[in-house]
């Protein structure tokens, strides 16, 4: 018996935190409380927004950068935020 794996396609809906740095994406959705959407708004963070992962090491934060800033996410925080890959 044989496992086929899917690969990703361009509308595939992934958590942030399992992006690879380099990477551009773009927010679908917060699968989070309005607390912590909240925040994420007053960060940048909105679905629709284009970004781009600069490091995302076995633990800590996860880094990108939208609107011209770099922004630092927990890890806990970046496994709620859904991205797709942003196309051209």
């Amino acid at each position: 018996m044989s496992v086929e794996r899917s690969t990703p396609t361009a509308d595939a809906v992934q958590p942030l935190a399992v992006c690879a740095p380099g990477a551009e994406a773009v927010m679908v959705r917060a699968e989070a409380g309005c607390a912590l959407r909240g925040r994420l708004a007053a960060m940048g963070l909105v679905p629709g927004v284009r970004l781009r992962v600069l490091r995302r090491d076995g633990r800590g934060p996860v880094v990108v950068a939208l609107h011209g800033t770099r922004l630092a996410v927990g890890r806990g925080v970046a496994e709620r935020i859904l991205v797709r890959p942003a196309t051209l």
